[in-house]
């Protein structure tokens, strides 16, 4: 396990100021040691360039682009369908952690000393709430149902209007870190200690699953995703993916005992989750089995809106995109760290992370139809 994701670990059961500890992600289990990432051990966890980036191992040169000739992609960027994100003005320095939304004209961020921002086509706003020190992750089921979950036991609602903390009458929880849902009645948040929550739109309650933890140093649950509410999938540290069939709760074998820090399905058939060691995994509907290597640096979050239009977002500042075929860098300019990443139906795509980083780009449009 990563001297970093024990440090996080430490700091979220003794609730320690944000000062001293390196705040959580669900890239959490990267380390920021001096290794071939190119990050030191400051408090941004990147090195001391204004980037926090190096030139080596994370494929990036100091072009325009940030991309050099032969990095671990493989593709160039005529063959990027989305490959121009802007810096947006977030309004703050706080890390941010989670994104939501419908559309580009709203947008949901969620981070550091609860950090509730809101797009709405045209500036990200902040929203004051009070009684939560530190939100990592957001789902809605539409634009007036929305949550935000994160350290101690923190659950909000937003119901169109305003934003108030929920009571889930729920034990003790050090970390609420992943959340999706298949209806406004049927939610579930991932955690700490193994932990899964559900909500059915009228009682929020912990699954007896019965499946053991791995039994590493902090037994997490990092993010979870699904088609529909008989199929949904949590992954976490040592390689952890669990899956729901509708009925019960089951352990998948990944094949690999990274710790996994994001998982999106496009299908029941086709399900991708990411990797501390940057790799990415593919679930064909009858195993798991190694797809990708991207990048040889931590990935922090996935999403996509279709199956050749898939995202990935870097715990050392680049953005992914798979076009159904092959994976390729899309960022052209170094950036901090990038702990989410969410896609729109409309073409849409937002990354977010430390410094108030928020990215954005347009890209093709999803048919639904």
């Amino acid at each position: 396990m990563s001297i970093l994701l024990l440090r996080r670990a430490l700091c979220l059961l003794t609730m320690l100021s944000l000062t001293a500890c390196t705040p959580y992600s669900r890239g959490g289990g990267r380390s920021d040691d001096d290794d071939a990432t190119g990050d030191d051990d400051d408090a941004t966890g990147d090195d001391d360039d204004a980037t926090g980036d190096d030139d080596d191992a994370t494929g990036d040169d100091d072009d325009a682009t940030g991309d050099d000739d032969d990095d671990s992609a493989g593709d160039d960027d005529e063959d990027i369908a989305c490959d121009q994100f802007e810096l947006m003005e977030s309004g703050t320095s706080n890390h941010l952690e989670g994104l939501w939304g419908t559309d580009v004209n709203n947008m949901w961020a969620v981070g550091q000393e609860g950090t509730i921002l809101h797009y709405g086509g045209s500036a990200w706003e902040a929203v004051e709430i009070a009684g939560s020190s530190f939100l990592i992750a957001a789902w809605g089921s539409d634009a007036s149902n929305v949550y935000a979950a994160g350290k101690e036991s923190d659950v909000f609602h937003y119901d169109g209007t305003t934003w108030a903390s929920v009571e889930t009458g729920l034990p003790y929880s050090p970390a609420y870190i992943g959340v999706w849902g298949s209806s406004a009645d049927d939610i579930y948040v991932v955690g700490w200690s193994f932990e899964v929550v559900h909500f059915d739109g009228m009682t929020w309650s912990t699954v007896a699953h019965g499946l053991p933890a791995p039994g590493v140093e902090a037994n997490q649950l990092l993010d979870v995703h699904g088609t529909s509410a008989s199929d949904i999938f949590a992954v976490g540290v040592g390689g952890s993916i669990v899956h729901f069939d509708g009925s019960s709760w089951s352990a998948m074998d990944s094949s690999t005992s990274e710790h996994l820090s994001g998982v999106w399905a496009a299908a029941p058939d086709d399900v991708y989750a990411v990797s501390e060691a940057g790799n990415v995994f593919h679930y064909s509907g009858s195993a798991w089995s190694l797809q990708a290597a991207p990048t040889i640096n931590p990935l922090a979050a996935i999403h996509g809106v279709a199956p050749d239009q898939i995202y990935a977002v870097s715990g050392f500042g680049a953005v992914f995109y798979f076009d159904g075929t092959s994976w390729s860098s899309t960022v052209h300019e170094k950036i901090p760290r990038l702990n989410a990443v969410w896609a729109n139906h409309d073409g849409s795509v937002f990354a977010a992370g430390f410094d108030g980083t928020i990215l954005t780009a347009q890209c093709e449009e999803v048919d639904d139809s």
